[in-house]
């Protein structure tokens, strides 16, 4: 760990529309490129996930989100320590889907900082046995998938609770959808399984539980390797279906494959990939039944949504030709709808306060006694300038369960909510609820923030108001403007 500073550089070598990916990191310098969760942090020349100490948790993620369609093959390298006794719990290579927020970390002890995370992927090393989770008593390697610790495949590995560094090497081919990792040079597994997303971070977790260890990594590399266009063109790339109901299939997508380059190449295979995947269908395929693809000559595949559940939805119709990196995608999307579903709305998207004189002695704020302006069943009969009242209604044909209501923007503190008569509420069709908002700037100047609503709509949790006003100065001190 005397190596001199290598600093994370995204070195872009344009090859058509892709590029080469390249992030090498010491950790030479405090947090860097890497967002540092829980009790993970930065040490002088390392990045610790946890200390040697009981029920820790931590995740490290690299800044800079990255979109795994424009690559084919990954290759991760770094030291890890991961004890100096019997201890627990391990740690995990990780991607995660950038709907996790970068601030994200799973469980402690047996969960290793993954568990819990949705949308994702990981390679554990895993030091601890847990019964009924864990294939064996020995450490071990193994593939987690969506939060699930429970690997879907694993092998041991000696005990690398030794005291001692240890270097660690995770192949991830996209191309040929294989797995392999390899520790202090040895492999020690490899399946035909890759992570299912697109636009990733990438990073490591860790945790400790009722037994302990200092866990931390170094000298980490990852070279990700581009989709090298080599003549094959894929049309359209992307494709949303819009909506579509339970039980009636969209019309079917004809996407073409045209052979641009001098030599023939065979469709090696046609694939949908992605959580959603099963909410899509292949239902023609001419492209696989071409022994090979002339110059100059096109197949086509076509292909259909026929949602099985509701809620917008995402997959990857994936294309492997003979080419070398021959790797075409289709992105599908598109939000599956059902004629019994709720249906959350408000009689306001969007609300401006407008001008409100700043409050600049807070303990002389007078009270705002509600039931002055605001009837039993939430109707505001009284106006005064710093309260509105939103009706949040269920436009669906089945009940809507609003799970919570909160305030979220860099300026959420000069709003407050004052009467929340929805959270953990059943809204049935045709009816509504009552979230009465007041607004005290506490500096001049333009305020913004949302309200953020989730629910059990499909398609629109969260919900989302946007709340605005201006903060200005009083004319006279009379402590408050509210009249």
């Amino acid at each position: 760990m005397n190596l001199k500073i290598f600093f994370a550089v995204l070195s872009f070598l344009i090859c058509s529309q892709s590029y080469a990916l390249n992030i090498s990191e010491n950790f030479d310098v405090s947090e860097g490129n890497f967002q540092y969760n829980g009790n993970a942090h930065w040490d002088v020349d390392r990045a610790i996930l946890t200390n040697d100490s009981y029920n820790q948790v931590g995740s490290i993620w690299y800044k800079n989100p990255i979109n795994l369609s424009q690559f084919s093959k990954i290759t991760v390298e770094f030291t890890f320590f991961i004890g100096s006794h019997e201890g627990a719990d391990g740690i995990t290579f990780a991607l995660i889907d950038t709907n996790n927020s970068i601030y994200t970390y799973g469980g402690s002890g047996g969960a290793l900082g993954f568990g819990g995370i949705p949308n994702s992927f990981a390679v554990e090393i895993d030091t601890y046995y847990n019964y009924g989770v864990d294939p064996t008593p020995q450490d071990h390697v193994g593939i987690d998938l969506n939060g699930n610790i429970a690997s879907i495949n694993s092998s041991p590995i000696p005990n690398v609770e030794d005291n001692n560094e240890h270097h660690a090497k995770i192949i991830i081919n996209l191309k040929d959808e294989k797995t392999i990792v390899f520790i202090d040079g040895i492999q020690y597994l490899e399946m035909n399984t890759i992570p299912t997303l697109d636009n990733v971070y990438i990073g490591f977790t860790g945790a400790t539980g009722g037994q302990k260890n200092l866990q931390y990594i170094d000298n980490l590399n990852v070279e990700l390797e581009p989709i090298v266009q080599t003549g094959e063109k894929i049309s359209p790339n992307s494709y949303d279906f819009g909506e579509v109901w339970k039980g009636s299939p969209s019309d079917p997508l004809s996407v073409t494959i045209t052979n641009t380059t001098s030599n023939p190449f065979n469709i090696k295979g046609v694939h949908l990939r992605g959580k959603f995947a099963n909410n899509f269908q292949i239902i023609e395929d001419e492209c696989s039944e071409v022994e090979a693809l002339s110059p100059g000559e096109t197949c086509n595949i076509k292909v259909i949504m026929n949602p099985t559940e509701v809620g917008k939805m995402k997959a990857v119709l994936k294309v492997i030709t003979s080419e070398e990196n021959g790797i075409l995608y289709c992105h599908l999307k598109g939000t599956g709808r059902d004629i019994n579903e709720p249906d959350i709305n408000s009689d306001d998207n969007t609300f401006d306060f407008g001008n409100i004189v700043v409050i600049s002695d807070f303990a002389n704020i007078p009270h705002i006694d509600l039931d002055n302006y605001i009837d039993e069943v939430g109707n505001i009969i009284n106006e005064i300038p710093v309260v509105h009242n939103f009706h949040i209604q269920n436009i669906g044909t089945e009940n809507l369960r609003i799970d919570n209501v909160v305030i979220h923007g860099k300026d959420k503190n000069d709003f407050s909510i004052t009467l929340d008569t929805c959270s953990g509420e059943i809204i049935e069709p045709s009816g509504e609820c009552n979230l009465i908002v007041t607004f005290i700037p506490s500096s001049t100047g333009y305020k913004k923030a949302v309200i953020r609503i989730l629910s059990n709509d499909p398609d629109e949790s969260p919900y989302y108001i946007k709340l605005r006003g201006t903060g200005i100065e009083p004319d006279i001190d009379f402590g408050i403007g509210l009249f």
